[in-house]
Formats: structure tokens, sequence, C-alpha cells
């Protein structure tokens, strides 16, 4: 996996870190769901343009007051 990311730095570079346990993370997930390698790819497909959504967006870690 970490070949197929180009993860190089991800033992020091948070986002890599992250990008590498999302995708072994959706990797086993679709394991443990029986995921044909077609149906593994489109879900790896899905994954990856749901996370570059993700990143590609301006996120902001602020808490949402309800009243």
């Amino acid at each position: 996996m970490i070949e197929i990311l180009s993860c190089q730095k991800f033992d020091t570079d948070l986002l890599e870190a992250i990008q590498l346990d999302f995708f072994v993370g959706a990797f086993w997930w679709a394991k443990e769901q029986g995921f044909t390698a077609p149906q593994v790819s489109a879900f790896f497909t899905g994954a990856h343009h749901l996370l570059n959504n993700v990143k590609g967006s301006d996120l902001k870690l602020t808490h949402a007051k309800s009243g």
C-alpha cells in the first residue's frame, strides 16, 4: 500500500500517515465485506474521490453552537 500511494514520509508527515491509514482501513473493510477485485477497485475509486473532496474543501474545526 505504501508503494501504491507513493507514501515515502508517512512516519514523519501527518497528512501522508492519515492518507495511508484511510486507505488501509478502506482495504480491510472491503476485504471483510468479501469484495471481489473489481469491487475493491471501484470502492477505492470512490474512496479516492471522497478523500480528494475532503482535502479540497476548506473545512474548519469549529464547534457549532446550538441555541
